[in-house]
């Protein structure tokens, strides 16, 4: 029964998934998704930084407006980033790009706030792959976003650093992640975040069913310290089904990436699904890393699985400044 565990969890994902399918077939869907994603970052991001200066800025990975823990706020956070970024790329107007940037900053920071050094990760590729996208199939927005992207930087780093220095245990959590991150003395526990010891265990498990893979049975079962999961979505994939499934999942997600690219080189124009799946799924890559997004909470996978779905929808040929190419 124990490899039955969690079945109605994925028939759940997969409606998710079939309903994206149906309804997602206008511009229309689209917009409305753009437009939630934004007002939804802008209004958590102001809830959470409120509510971070209530508490002094405290430490905590837990305590997080809505009942969610920090790790929740980054992935889910980390996932509508897209639809801004793109927003900033093709506006036009001043004063809706002063208005994007302003919803920008305040995700950047409480991304940072989090004091997951995954999300601080995950702000680095998504800017990195944006530029590197812009710079092969929109030339002409490549130093907007680049400056943008750096007087971004200099603000956060000044406002966050400042802040910090009124507030001891925010600089001492800055000072912690910084130092996990250095290479000075590289220590393999150190630069991962005790995570290595994990993974070494995980791969021994998994050697033992390497084909079949244990089912949904749980990681902690097995674990000698009882963690709950491998903190790594490949490694998570591999424990439930087998090295077959991660390499599936790897191959998945890197035909994602390939049929999205070529798509773009194809009709030499930014189209917004694309753009927005191959950041989602550097994303996924990123956080998968590092944590377990094979198996992580509904309201996290749904985000990820649902955007992946986009792909398999008319919307894929969509470009936001010509809405007859449907």
């Amino acid at each position: 029964m124990e490899r039955l565990q969690s079945t109605g969890w994925l028939i759940e994902l997969l409606i998710w998934m079939w309903s994206t399918l149906v309804f997602a077939k206008d511009p229309f869907f689209l917009k409305n998704i753009e437009k939630f994603a934004i007002a939804a970052c802008l209004f958590y991001s102001v809830l959470a930084l409120c509510q971070r200066y209530s508490l002094g800025f405290a430490v905590d990975f837990s305590n997080w407006p809505l009942r969610l823990g920090a790790w929740s706020v980054g992935t889910i956070l980390s996932v509508m980033l897209p639809w801004v970024l793109y927003d900033l790329i093709v506006e036009t107007s001043r004063r809706k790009i002063i208005g994007l940037l302003f919803v920008l900053i305040l995700m950047s920071a409480t991304l940072i706030l989090t004091l997951y050094t995954t999300f601080w990760l995950v702000l680095l590729v998504q800017t990195v792959v944006t530029l590197f996208i812009l710079s092969l199939f929109s030339k002409r927005h490549f130093l907007k976003i680049f400056t943008l992207s750096l007087a971004l930087l200099i603000i956060l780093t000044i406002v966050l650093y400042s802040v910090s220095l009124f507030y001891k245990n925010l600089y001492d959590g800055f000072f912690v992640q910084l130092y996990q991150l250095s290479l000075d003395g590289f220590n393999a526990e150190k630069f991962t975040n005790h995570r290595y010891h994990i993974w070494v265990e995980a791969v021994n498990h998994i050697k033992l069913r390497p084909i079949l893979g244990y089912g949904w049975a749980e990681f902690s079962n097995f674990s000698i310290e009882e963690r709950v999961h491998t903190h790594s979505a490949f490694l998570q994939a591999a424990w439930t089904a087998g090295w077959p499934a991660a390499l599936l999942l790897l191959a998945f997600l890197s035909n994602l990436i390939y049929r999205c690219a070529t798509l773009m080189q194809k009709k030499k124009k930014l189209l917004v699904v694309p753009f927005i799946v191959l950041l989602v799924v550097f994303t996924y890559m990123t956080c998968g890393i590092l944590d377990d997004m094979f198996r992580a909470t509904r309201r996290i996978v749904t985000l990820y699985w649902v955007t992946f779905t986009l792909v398999l929808t008319p919307l894929i040929n969509y470009n936001k400044n010509d809405s007859t190419n449907l």
